[in-house]
């Protein structure tokens, strides 16, 4: 899933940021993972462009809050972030 494809099975776009970002997408239904997170260097000049990923994952029993550093160097670049 990505900002061009707002859903696919367990998951969708929550809130769509303007320019960089925030992004949130929302997994209703854990069953459905594992869920791989990608961060794409989408378009612009080459560059650094660092950031960050939040992964919030709540269950009954408890709430895990991460966040995840990334950095992006050139176009379509890829970063895994992790798998969920």
């Amino acid at each position: 899933m990505y900002i061009g494809q707002k859903s696919a099975t367990g998951c969708r776009l929550a809130l769509e940021g303007k320019g960089p970002g925030p992004e949130v997408f929302i997994a209703d239904n854990l069953e459905q993972g594992p869920f791989t997170m990608k961060v794409l260097f989408f378009a612009g000049r080459h560059r650094e462009v660092q950031g960050k990923l939040r992964v919030i994952r709540t269950t009954p029993e408890a709430t895990r809050d991460d966040t995840y550093g990334f950095t992006l160097r050139m176009r379509r670049e890829v970063v895994e972030i992790g798998v969920f």
